[in-house]
C-alpha cells in the first residue's frame, strides 16, 4: 500500500489508516470499511471488460454463477497485485495507480454512505446482518414486526469470522452457513 498513488490529502489519510491497520475485519474499524470498499470497486472495474454488457447484471445476481466469479476474483486480487500480474489491469496502468483510483472511488462511496468524517466510519455500519423471517415474503405488511433489526457484524467472506455477502446486497451479511476452521 505504500506504493499506492494518492491524489489528495483524503487519500493520504485513508492510506495511513490502512497501513497502520492490524488487518482485523472488525465492525468498528474504519480501515476495514475502506479496504473492503476499495477491493469491491477494484473487482467491479476488473470484471467490466470480462463480462462486457453483462457487467451490471453480475452485480445483481444471486446463486452460483456471477457471485462465484466475483468471489474468486475478490479472493485472488491481493495475490495478483503482489505478483504484479497486470493482465487484467486497464492498459498502461500499474497496480499502485489502479489501486489509487479505486481508493478515490471507495472514499467517495463511503463519504456518501457514512459522512465526511473518516474517523467515524465503521465497517459494521455498512456490513450488517439483516435477518429476514420466512413469513415476511408472504406477509410483507408484517415484515417490520417479523424481521429482527439489522446488526453490525465483524468479518467478511475471507476472514476467520466469515460472514459473506453477495454483490447485490452491498455488504449485507447473507452467508452464515459456511463453517470456519481454525
Amino acid at each position: 500500500m505504500e506504493d499506492v498513488r494518492h491524489i489528495d490529502d483524503r487519500s493520504g489519510r485513508a492510506l495511513d489508516l490502512i497501513c497502520d491497520w492490524d488487518g482485523r475485519i472488525d465492525k468498528d474499524s474504519a480501515a476495514a470499511a475502506i479496504y473492503n470498499t476499495v477491493r469491491e470497486e477494484a473487482v467491479k472495474e476488473l470484471l467490466k471488460p470480462v463480462l462486457g454488457p453483462l457487467h451490471a447484471e453480475a452485480w445483481k445476481a444471486t446463486g452460483r454463477g456471477a457471485p462465484a466469479l466475483v468471489a474468486d476474483l475478490r479472493a485472488h486480487l491481493f495475490d495478483l497485485a503482489v505478483k504484479d500480474d497486470r493482465r487484467g489491469l486497464p492498459a498502461s496502468k500499474s497496480w499502485p495507480e489502479f489501486v489509487g483510483e479505486m481508493l478515490g472511488r471507495a472514499l467517495d462511496i463511503l463519504e456518501r454512505r457514512l459522512g465526511p468524517d473518516m474517523a467515524t466510519w465503521k465497517w459494521g455500519d455498512i456490513h450488517q446482518l439483516k435477518p429476514v423471517h420466512p413469513l415476511s415474503a408472504v406477509l410483507p405488511e408484517n415484515a417490520a414486526v417479523l424481521d429482527p433489526r439489522a446488526r453490525p457484524r465483524s468479518g467478511d467472506g475471507d476472514a476467520v469470522h466469515a460472514t459473506g455477502y453477495l454483490p447485490v446486497s452491498a455488504f449485507d451479511v447473507n452467508d452464515l452457513r459456511r463453517p470456519v476452521y481454525v
